[in-house]
């Protein structure tokens, strides 16, 4: 089987890595890569990889960048002729959507969860040069931009195309909380459970915890002596 693993984002990434990996050295699939390449990767897992452009404004479905997008992994589809593909992201997914072919939505964020996050996060952020009167009058418009994109075009979008993909496709995500809720939201048992694996380089810095012994205080300490 030839799997094309589609992505808005480039190589290296260890998460697409180690599922093409798993496909190609477990299974024995040909596997290739098809998003924004970059250019020193010098990996071998796929067989091949293709470049594709993917300009912020494709993420709001302009039309002129959609179709600019489009073109490409009409291209890609056409040469690497896939039996199926894996879309690792919201925008893959719904790229892919409308080609007709077979594929996987890897929803590991859980989008409609995510990008309320990430709304959340724009706004609690602190310019640390704001004293100055021209970076408030900056961080505010900064801020009414990112109310403006993010709540009233992202949330809403993104959100919808979450469910249309979740309805319609079978769904990996990471937690089986996530995938009871996606289930019952969108009426569908198709949704399954891949839990991340960190590579070493993600918690090489982490130490090991430390287990302190809190002995009960005695009841002479509690109720001390009077006189």
């Amino acid at each position: 089987m030839r799997i094309l693993h589609l992505s808005h984002g480039g190589l290296p990434d260890s998460r697409i890595e180690k599922t093409a990996l798993s496909a190609s050295t477990k299974i024995g699939h040909e596997v290739i890569f098809g998003g924004m390449y970059s250019i020193g990767y010098s990996g071998k897992t796929f067989s091949r990889v293709y470049a594709i452009n993917w300009p912020n404004l494709a993420k709001f479905r302009i039309p002129f960048y959609w179709r600019f997008v489009r073109k490409q992994v009409q291209q890609v589809i056409n040469q690497s002729k896939p039996d199926i593909v894996h879309a690792h992201d919201i925008f893959s997914a719904k790229m892919i959507s409308e080609f007709g072919l077979p594929f996987v939505y890897d929803n590991h964020e859980y989008w409609a969860v995510y990008v309320r996050g990430v709304f959340e996060s724009s706004l609690s952020h602190k310019d640390l040069s704001q004293n100055h009167i021209w970076n408030r009058v900056l961080w505010k418009a900064r801020k009414a931009a990112w109310n403006l994109v993010l709540r009233y075009k992202a949330i809403a979008l993104w959100t919808n195309w979450e469910h249309e993909l979740v309805s319609s496709a079978p769904t990996i995500v990471t937690t089986e909380k996530a995938a009871k809720e996606l289930r019952e939201s969108n009426r569908t048992n198709r949704v399954f459970v891949v839990p991340n694996f960190p590579t070493m380089f993600e918690v090489k810095d982490f130490e090991r915890p430390i287990f302190i012994i809190a002995f009960p205080l005695s009841t002479q300490a509690l109720c001390p002596r009077e006189g």
